[in-house]
């Protein structure tokens, strides 16, 4: 569902993700840049990390999902805001380009 690059982020890009309700194997699995689910996306959501912080994780790694109509539905539903989930749907842009 997701295809991600292998190099960590540093430490001040971290912070974004260091937040309560952020399970630690979650931030284990930012820190190494490893894929995300969309259980982890909604983890971070809910968790208050900013959709910029997320959009930037995804673009950075090459994120590249394959969403149906019904993940895109739960996405919403779940509270992962339109601007993230537009972007999961087919990212065209740098993230720089999404208005937050």
């Amino acid at each position: 569902m997701l295809l991600a690059g292998c190099a960590g982020l540093g430490p001040d890009a971290m912070s974004a993700f260091r937040r309560p309700g952020v399970p630690d194997a979650l931030c284990a699995k930012v820190q190494h840049g490893q894929p995300l689910t969309l259980s982890d996306v909604i983890t971070l959501s809910r968790a208050g990390v900013s959709d910029g912080a997320i959009i930037d994780y995804l673009y950075t790694f090459g994120a590249h999902f394959s969403l149906s109509s019904a993940d895109a539905d739960k996405l919403r539903h779940d509270g992962v805001s339109v601007n993230l989930v537009d972007y999961m749907t087919g990212p065209t842009s740098h993230p720089s380009h999404f208005d937050f």
